[in-house]
């Protein structure tokens, strides 16, 4: 019975999985199509509201286009009403300024005319004290018609005319001609100074620059083709290469090393002379460097040892200094008849500028003092 009774309850039990499996099948299927088909609702109102948010920014920009040629419009009718009234108003004022000029002239011309009429009615070979002088540079009593003033609003000799309407010029003036002769930079800026001043453009400075040429700065525009001889900068560069301080450094160096002073030349002279020679041979130098490389070759070029060591003890901080003491000993010894000594170039004399022996020091010293009084003495 139990075996018996066993078998109909496991087939039972098998039939009954299969059943809530299919069941479950089912219910899936039937989820996932409600899945899919909520998915595809959200994605078709997104894709709504994606579409309703284009057209509202479709909208909003063609407001904002509709707003912004509205406004521009009235910006250009604005204007355009504005430009109209202003110009309207210039016209007016000028237009009335004409008319007051028109009628002072007028004013001008009949005067001589009454003066002339009343001179005459005043008798043969009478004289009328009110004309005497005032109308002496009338040559004949040919009036004067309006038209012929109207050309020129421009009368500098009529006190009547408004100060407003007298045109004051400068004189024009001409830049100086260049041959080569002096210094390319100096006379660069002398020109450019000029033209500023005279208000010239570019073609208007080449011209003047090209006519002043002279020697053998012309031949440089040989070297030019004729647009770059039309442009002022172009003709800037080839004057800078041909006659610029940049280009002769090394000439100026090896004339600045080879420099001494002359027999007659004065200490001025020289001193003037190294300074240019420093500030051609060093165009970039420091101001500080161009006053020592001036103060030592100034010292180098003297050729007098005496002088040299009272230089080298006085310790000058520049040329103008370094000058004013060379005048000053040679003072000394002019007044007291001691002979100068000439000797050759002493290079060891600059070394000597940072390193003297002691008993030179104390020599330069007392040197120092006795000419001083002596200095002191004469005066």
């Amino acid at each position: 019975m139990a075996h018996g009774g066993g078998e109909p309850e496991v087939r039972l039990g098998g039939e009954a999985p299969a059943e809530e499996s299919r069941d479950i099948v089912a219910m899936l299927k039937v989820l996932s199509i409600e899945q899919a088909q909520r998915a595809n609702e959200q994605a078709r109102r997104a894709d709504e509201q994606a579409q309703k948010m284009a057209r509202k920014m479709d909208n909003c920009t063609l407001e904002i286009r509709d707003m912004v040629q509205h406004g521009l419009s009235n910006v250009k009718e604005e204007a355009r009403e504005f430009t109209v009234g202003m110009c309207d108003q210039i016209k007016k004022e000028l237009r009335e300024e004409v008319e007051e000029l028109r009628r002072v002239l007028e004013q001008q011309v009949t005067k001589p005319e009454t003066g002339i009429g009343m001179g005459l009615g005043c008798g043969d070979g009478l004289t009328c004290p009110q004309l005497e002088g005032k109308h002496d540079h009338l040559v004949s009593p040919v009036p004067v018609s309006v038209g012929e003033c109207e050309g020129s609003l421009r009368c500098p000799d009529n006190p009547v005319t408004p100060p407003s309407h007298r045109r004051l010029r400068a004189p024009r003036r001409k830049p100086a001609e260049f041959d080569g002769g002096v210094s390319w930079e100096a006379y660069q800026a002398q020109f450019d100074m000029l033209a500023n001043a005279q208000g010239w453009d570019e073609k208007e400075r080449v011209l003047q620059l090209v006519a002043c040429l002279r020697g053998t700065a012309v031949e440089v525009l040989s070297h030019l083709t004729p647009r770059q001889r039309m442009s002022y900068q172009c003709v800037l560069e080839a004057m800078q290469r041909k006659f610029g301080q940049h280009q002769q450094a090394e000439v100026y160096r090896a004339r600045l090393k080879n420099r001494m002073r002359g027999r007659g030349e004065s200490l001025p002279h020289l001193a003037q002379d190294l300074e240019a020679l420093v500030r051609r041979a060093y165009p970039v130098a420091p101001e500080e460097m161009v006053t020592v490389l001036a103060r030592d070759y100034f010292v180098d070029a003297l050729q007098d040892q005496q002088l040299q060591i009272y230089m080298m003890q006085a310790h000058p901080s520049d040329v103008q200094m370094a000058l004013a003491k060379a005048l000053e000993f040679e003072s000394f010894l002019w007044a007291t008849g001691m002979r100068m000594t000439t000797v050759g170039p002493q290079p060891e004399v600059r070394a000597l500028w940072t390193k003297a022996p002691r008993d030179e020091a104390a020599a330069g010293k007392d040197m120092s003092q006795r000419i001083s009084g002596c200095l002191l003495g004469m005066w």
